[in-house]
């Protein structure tokens, strides 16, 4: 019997979260490279939910979207993630994230699905 396709994402975000490797980082700061130069050439706003680009890349991020904590496990929940403190840990190192932004008019607060 094999994981559903939400408990193999939340494996996968956990072996992540625990063992990031440098040669991960490199791809994922190599692709987001590419995606803010396409950003750029094509006049498009960048919006990304990934925790490491938010840390290490604010300022090539255009918006940045947050939500209440009962809708981010609410949702989580959704994807069929069911340890609500490892959730909470999560959320919790989103909140710490975005309380460091410098340009906080790039923060959307919404509980909503954007369109």
């Amino acid at each position: 019997m094999g994981l559903s396709e939400g408990a193999k994402a939340k494996e996968l975000r956990k072996a992540a979260r625990k063992e990031r490797s440098q040669e991960y980082h490199d791809l994922i700061m190599q692709l987001f490279d590419e995606a803010v130069a396409e950003a750029k050439a094509t006049g498009k706003k960048l919006l990304v939910s990934d925790l490491m680009l938010l840390k290490e890349r604010e300022a090539d991020i255009d918006a940045i979207t947050n939500m209440s904590d009962e809708k981010f496990i609410e949702r989580s929940a959704m994807r069929g993630e069911t340890d609500t403190a490892d959730k909470m840990l999560w959320k919790n190192d989103i909140n710490k994230a975005i309380n460091n932004v410098l340009d906080k008019s790039k923060i959307i607060l919404t509980d909503n699905f954007l369109s």
